[in-house]
């Protein structure tokens, strides 16, 4: 019997929190940037010419692995730590040394990044590795606050703060791409991450 009162309690408890969480808005925010980020490549390869893209492309896998470095778990740690804590107080202090913590380390990732990454980056996307690579202590230190809301059970601000900040980003990058081309994407990158911090700090 223990197993099944155990199973009992823990879908109870699971239910109450989708109940508490605003599910819907939860589920419209999954789907809306997961569908965005798609709907954004497929733009970029609109607009730009074949070579241009593989240059986006190229970046854009490098750029990865330096957020998955650079980011050291903060995020994830952020969202734990912070379910323990009560007092606000202490939430502020310690949401401040994670991002810290993230922007540090992905400091050091971004300049692990420029002295690895350029042999296996075609030459022609290395230009704009360089230039883009110092956006990732924006996106580190961006998810770790983000995930601030998702410590405090808030994930309705989340759900909330991820939808806008896909739909700016899309703004952003498609506007920008019109207008300069290839220099547009990567203005549309860092005033994207620009504009998550200020979400999150807003």
């Amino acid at each position: 019997m223990l197993p099944s009162t155990s199973s009992e309690a823990k879908f109870k408890l699971t239910a109450q929190s989708f109940k508490n969480m605003d599910l819907p808005i939860v589920v419209l925010s999954i789907v809306l940037v997961q569908g965005l980020a798609h709907v954004s490549q497929l733009i970029l390869a609109r607009l730009l010419s074949p070579a241009d893209f593989g240059v986006v492309r190229n970046v854009e896998a490098a750029l990865q692995v330096i957020v998955i470095l650079g980011s050291c778990g903060m995020p994830s740690l952020s969202a734990k730590c912070l379910a323990e804590v009560e007092d606000e107080s202490l939430r502020a202090v310690l949401i401040g040394r994670l991002a810290l913590l993230a922007l540090s380390a992905s400091l050091i990732a971004a300049c692990a990044g420029l002295v690895l990454l350029p042999p296996f980056v075609p030459g022609i996307a290395q230009a704009y590795l360089r230039y883009a690579i110092w956006a990732v202590l924006f996106t580190c230190a961006g998810k770790t606050l983000l995930h601030y809301f998702q410590g405090v059970k808030k994930l309705g601000s989340l759900s909330t703060l991820t939808a806008c900040f896909a739909l700016t980003s899309l703004t952003l990058l498609v506007g920008l791409t019109l207008l300069v081309g290839l220099s547009g994407w990567l203005i549309a990158k860092y005033a994207s991450e620009c504009v998550l911090l200020l979400l999150c700090l807003w």
